[in-house]
């Protein structure tokens, strides 16, 4: 399943070398790896659920996609909070629960599940993304659509490159520029831009000639945030990041500067912390701009529910607001 679709550049959320990734679901567990099985530890460290899958995700609407077995025998099933198999191991592969449905893969087509492991929707998409306002993008012999919670065909699969909607109106791309449909497939802002994201917080970010400086339009498509950027991403909690002269800092709703450039990669404002790279290691910041959290991993993720994930060399773990460890890759840390 497609994690992240870019439409020349749809931004989504991502800064620079995306050496950032994703926030942990709210969940109170959160999977740990230990000697290559995972399970899963609650918010101070304490295992709830034994290590034992071979892979292991994130816990959305209250289940978790994990793989038992390996190699050709390895099925993806879906476990509770207990650590019970609700959704007997049957797939080759299975994505997080959005809306009440999980994608799913079976002979190589998707397909979605919902939380008892009934097929609702056929395994017959090449990809898929998850449900997001009771629509998810689908891909047909090289050719994107949308559908509803019923598998029908709300916008045919008719286009090159689409983004995801927000706002109402997602980007497509057609001969070579990229305009917006709304949810019923109408093109409401016609294809001008040689780059463009998706919208958040009623602005997107927008590139009209190929080497030329980006901005930021409404839904309405006027240029509310004049192009003078190298780079620039979407909104998030009244801040976005933007790139001049290769440094990223990061502007308000008014594209007035709320940190100045001065970081070699960034990620968006999460919980009012956001992920910045000094010297080559990543640690957050507030919207002052203040280190908070010291630049001291490889990678890390973005807040939620008071709890990031980080990466020091291969090993996962997990920090609290205060950059306290709640669990280290090498062991339980109880807060």
């Amino acid at each position: 399943m497609e994690r992240r679709f870019k439409i020349i550049l749809v931004l989504a959320i991502l800064l620079g070398t995306s050496a950032a990734w994703g926030s942990v679901g709210a969940s109170s567990l959160l999977p740990v790896n230990v000697k290559g099985k995972f399970g899963y530890v609650d918010h101070r460290g304490i295992f709830v659920v034994s290590p034992q899958f071979e892979k292991a995700t994130e816990f959305a609407e209250g289940l978790a996609a994990v793989t038992v077995g390996t190699g050709p025998a390895a099925e993806v099933g879906y476990i509770n909070d207990q650590g019970r198999l609700v959704v007997q191991p049957s797939y080759q592969k299975g994505s997080a629960f959005s809306e009440g449905l999980a994608a799913v893969q079976s002979a190589g087509k998707w397909g979605f599940i919902d939380r008892q492991g009934k097929l609702v929707i056929p395994a017959r998409y090449d990809n898929v993304t998850a449900f997001k306002d009771g629509l998810a993008r689908v891909q047909v012999t090289g050719r994107y659509g949308f559908i509803d919670k019923q598998g029908n065909a709300v916008i045919a699969p008719q286009y090159q490159q689409v983004g995801l909607f927000s706002d109402g109106l997602a980007p497509i791309m057609i001969e070579g520029k990229v305009g917006y449909i709304d949810k019923s497939g109408q093109l409401v802002l016609k294809p001008k831009f040689t780059e463009s994201g998706e919208f958040s917080e009623g602005m997107a970010p927008v590139k009209k000639k190929t080497n030329g400086p980006m901005g930021y339009i409404d839904t309405k498509g006027r240029l509310v945030i004049k192009a003078k950027y190298d780079q620039a991403w979407n909104f998030s909690e009244g801040a976005a990041g933007v790139m001049k002269k290769g440094k990223i800092g990061f502007i308000d709703l008014n594209g007035k500067w709320l940190i100045k450039p001065q970081y070699e990669d960034a990620w968006y404002f999460s919980e009012g912390l956001a992920p910045v790279k000094i010297n080559g290691k990543w640690g957050y910041i507030n919207k002052e701009g203040i280190v908070v959290i010291s630049a001291q991993f490889d990678r890390v993720g973005a807040f939620n529910a008071g709890v990031a994930s980080v990466r020091v060399g291969g090993g996962l773990g997990y920090i609290n607001k205060i950059g306290q460890y709640i669990y280290r890759p090498e062991g339980a840390v109880h807060l």
